[in-house]
């Protein structure tokens, strides 16, 4: 028999029989005047919810209106069902102790430690005996003032004063003995990791009081303008911008004198210092040539440095001279890539007789195929006022007509956008001769100045490329070399590049899906599988 005080104040008398699992109830032709609310054991469950067919016999999966607690695991059979636990196992009662270690499962809840083991952090001392529970290398706290025996041993906090406190600053470094504890630092050495930086003045500007480097780039904490940025370390200028990023952006050449971070130079909303801090471009108002500016993509919750002008379109028609083909991966990848909004496949094929579709890699591309591929794959943006544009070629239509075919169209604004950007430029005759061959020099060029790719140390792979037919006075030559050494084409065995041969169908794929891989403006990241 057990006696309890019920919710109600009244002290409720529990005869447990074990034997038997039935209750005097009331006949299902008088339940439904019971009263909804009557609770006999006072566990905070009517009675008519825990007889839920209202038999009178305590059936499975129904607590006993009887008795407060059905599994006899000390807390009411309500107060399990309200904290999600099971009223018909005893061991998850917030007053049992499952493990044995002397503390209650509330108790280890409020300590952090786990009631299914008797020694949470396996030190050999039970939970409720260690004062360290969750910490295997702490155990004793004889002086009882928070802080571990062996820790105020090893750090010689113990021979400073009889009883060291928790709340003291013995190395005046701004953090107490406990917050010494919390962070592994030292409490008679304000400046743990010996890199000039309080342990404190680490702690606020967010660096490692235990690494002299914390951002690994061979510059101390002390010495790094930009301790949490491996990329960045030096701002001579004091501007709070670092000086590489502003070389890189070309923030210094455009800006008269020390460029402020509270400036606006690119006039797009953002000052300097949020363009740092976002990774945008302080002298571009559109950081990713989409056609919406750094401000607004912000605004709206788009990505300023991503233009999302790319889908994957899932199933394509594999080319049947592609199979065995050193090429084949990359232009197979290239084909399910659509440019949006207009859907245009960046990669199509020729259409056989018997359906079937190939793709012929080793037929050298036109000057017109590279290009539309260069500009698409990067999303560049093709005029529509393709008669305003200068120079104009006499082999290229440049004004529309009617009923223009729209393979037309897109001939005239392939050829006249590269124009406009000073990506390609004519003969000496004043034709373009679109349908000729385009070499692997011009290739490069094209597809380098499109991409918007330039030698920075974030792209470059760190080796320096060299081919013995590319002299450095050529004007191709740095544009080779750039685009080799980020590792977008690569030479011939022999150690040549061979600029001037055609590149193949094959070569031109290859190359565009290594650019678009590496794109920081596009999202390339649709190239599935890379």
């Amino acid at each position: 028999m057990k006696m309890r005080w019920n919710t109600f104040g009244i002290l409720v008398i529990v005869v447990t029989v074990i034997t038997v699992a039935t209750f005097v109830g009331v006949p299902h032709s008088n339940a439904a005047s019971i009263n909804p609310t009557q609770d006999t054991d006072g566990d905070g469950i009517p009675d008519v919810q825990e007889d839920k067919n209202g038999n009178g016999v305590v059936d499975p999966g129904e607590t006993d209106p009887m008795n407060a607690d059905s599994d006899r695991g000390g807390e009411s059979d309500g107060s399990e069902i309200k904290a999600g636990r099971n009223p018909f196992d005893p061991t998850d009662d917030f007053t049992y102790d499952a493990d044995g270690d002397g503390w209650p499962n509330w108790q280890e809840m409020m300590n952090g430690t786990d009631p299914k083991k008797t020694d949470s952090d396996a030190d050999g001392v039970i939970d409720s005996k260690d004062p360290f529970p969750l910490d295997p290398k702490y155990a004793k706290d004889t002086n009882a003032n928070g802080l571990p025996d062996e820790w105020e041993q090893t750090t010689g906090l113990s021979a400073q004063s009889s009883v060291p406190t928790a709340n003291a600053d013995p190395d005046n470094d701004g953090l107490t003995n406990a917050e010494e504890l919390a962070k592994s630092t030292n409490p008679l050495n304000n400046d743990s990791d010996g890199d000039g930086m309080t342990d404190a003045m680490e702690i606020r500007r967010g660096t490692d009081p235990l690494k002299t480097d914390s951002d690994g780039d061979g510059v101390i904490d002390s010495n790094d303008a930009f301790p949490l940025d491996s990329k960045y370390a030096v701002d001579l200028n004091g501007n709070s911008l670092p000086d590489e990023w502003e070389k890189t952006t070309g923030l210094t050449a455009q800006s008269s004198g020390t460029p402020s971070a509270s400036a606006d130079l690119d006039r797009d909303g953002i000052t300097n210092a949020e363009e740092f801090a976002k990774g945008t471009n302080p002298v571009n108002p559109d950081s990713d040539h989409d056609g919406i500016d750094d401000a607004t993509e912000l605004e709206i919750g788009s990505n300023p440095k991503e233009n999302a002008c790319l889908s994957m379109s899932g199933s394509f028609l594999p080319f049947s001279d592609l199979q065995n083909h050193w090429a084949n991966e990359a232009v197979s990848r290239l084909q399910q890539v659509s440019i949006l909004p207009g859907g245009n496949r960046l990669v199509v094929g020729y259409r056989q007789s018997d359906s079937s579709a190939i793709f012929r890699p080793d037929q050298p591309v036109t000057r017109f195929e590279f290009l539309k591929m260069a500009l698409l794959s990067t999303c560049t943006e093709l005029t529509n006022k393709t008669d305003l544009v200068r120079p104009q070629f006499p082999d290229v239509r440049s004004s529309p007509i009617i009923n223009e075919h729209p393979g037309s169209i897109q001939r005239r604004q392939v050829i006249y956008t590269a124009v406009l950007g000073n990506i390609v430029q004519g003969y000496t005759d004043g034709t373009f001769q679109p349908d000729s061959p385009v070499n692997r020099a011009e290739a490069v060029k094209m597809l380098t100045l499109a991409a918007r790719i330039t030698e920075t140390p974030e792209s470059s792979t760190g080796a320096t490329v060299t081919f013995r037919d590319v002299p450095e006075s050529a004007w191709f030559a740095p544009l080779i070399k750039t685009a080799a050494e980020q590792g977008i084409v690569h030479g011939y065995t022999d150690g040549t590049f061979r600029p001037g041969n055609p590149i193949t169908r094959a070569e031109a794929a290859a190359i565009i899906e290594r650019t678009m891989l590496q794109n920081p403006s596009i999202n390339g990241y649709v190239l599935l599988g890379k």
